[in-house]
């Protein structure tokens, strides 16, 4: 997301900073890709992944005493830990905050005690934002379920995909589909699992099966044993890549098997190369997949139904051609890098008193 809307608004004559912490990697969006683009990158060593009490502490001082420096007009954080902590540095310095969950953690990420501080946290820090902007309803929705913020702090901004330079796959096999990709993190949350859980089904009705994972995770390596001995030379792990289009392009049908998805990214990304998806029916995957009109959505966590959608779309190949062709038409149209900069735009200037962003984008 972060590789889409900082360039454009940079384009937009906004000026723009990123703080990060030493290990982000997700999806290639690291330091030194945005700095090879003229956007200024601070590096704060003690803002991690894991909870930690005294390198969050170190992490808020850090992000304090930047925008201090800063003159910053807008604080604009990212993700749960990041969100808390940019949040808090705004509130102490007195810079407004706007906040983008990147999916919701109520379910499938935590056990029940640390899901409920969680959500505790995230109650407060909904006090010190002045707006915050989620991908689709259903996030909208789970947030306010869980009695985080009001309903007019809410403003629905789909992700986007830049498309600039990314291939378009070549068009979708008219016969019998052969090869499944996924790409996530090999976390429980992701589904991985029942994916591997799905394959041996899928396998029976598809002999010649070829299976790509590409991420990295702490499941890499149970996953990696699981499938040699059910499925020798079936599935083929990648470990995390900052460029995944072109094992989306070699795929016939991409599955996003996910427990939990504020969005769904991967999803997007499939459909934009012109690639069909099998996902979960959760979160904004319904929305990205048209309630099932730009793909096949099952029940989370149902190996069965992921199966009984592999096959049914690796065997259907008209189907999989017209879905391949619809993809990027339907990405262009509605989840363009320029619209979601620009929504973006217009909830800064509401925040610093410039008028007032509609709700929801149609």
């Amino acid at each position: 997301m972060l590789q889409g809307l900082l360039p454009e608004l940079q384009r937009m004559n906004v000026e723009v900073e990123l703080a990060v912490g030493p290990g982000l990697t997700q999806e290639g969006e690291g330091p030194g890709w945005f700095a090879r683009r003229g956007i200024p990158v601070h590096v704060v060593p003690h803002l991690v992944r894991e909870v930690s009490p005294r390198s969050d502490l170190a992490a808020a001082r850090a992000l304090i005493r930047l925008l201090r420096q800063g003159g910053y007009d807008v604080v604009h954080s990212h993700t749960s830990k990041a969100g808390f902590l940019g949040r808090l540095a705004g509130r102490w310095v007195g810079v407004p905050a706007v906040y983008s969950p990147h999916g919701n953690f109520f379910f499938g990420y935590f056990d029940r005690i640390v899901g409920r501080l969680f959500t505790a946290l995230e109650r407060v820090a909904a006090r010190w934002s002045a707006r915050i902007i989620v991908p689709s309803g259903v996030e909208r929705d789970a947030y306010l379920e869980h009695r985080v913020g009001q309903p007019e702090q809410y403003v629905t901004i789909p992700n986007a995909v830049n498309l600039s330079g990314w291939p378009l796959a070549a068009e979708s096999s008219p016969g019998l589909g052969t090869r499944v990709c996924f790409v996530g993190r090999l976390e429980a949350v992701k589904g991985p699992q029942v994916l591997l859980e799905a394959l041996p089904a899928v396998r029976d009705a598809i002999p010649r099966l070829h299976v790509c994972i590409v991420g990295d995770g702490s499941l890499r390596r149970e996953l990696e044993a699981r499938a040699k001995e059910q499925m020798p030379g079936v599935v083929r792990f990648e470990g995390h890549r900052e460029r995944v289009a072109d094992y989306l392009c070699e795929s016939d049908v991409v599955a996003v098997p996910s427990l939990n998805e504020g969005f769904g990214l991967v999803a997007l990304e499939a459909l934009a190369v012109g690639r069909p998806v099998v996902a979960s029916r959760v979160g904004g995957l319904v929305e990205v997949l048209d309630d099932g009109r730009m793909g096949r959505l099952v029940p989370p966590g149902d190996a069965t139904a992921l199966a009984t959608a592999l096959v049914g779309l690796l065997n259907d190949g008209e189907t999989r051609r017209r879905l391949s062709a619809a993809g990027p038409r339907w990405v262009r149209q509605r989840y363009s890098v320029e619209t979601m900069a620009r929504r973006t735009l217009e909830v800064y200037g509401c925040v610093l008193g410039e008028g007032e962003p509609g709700m929801d984008v149609p």
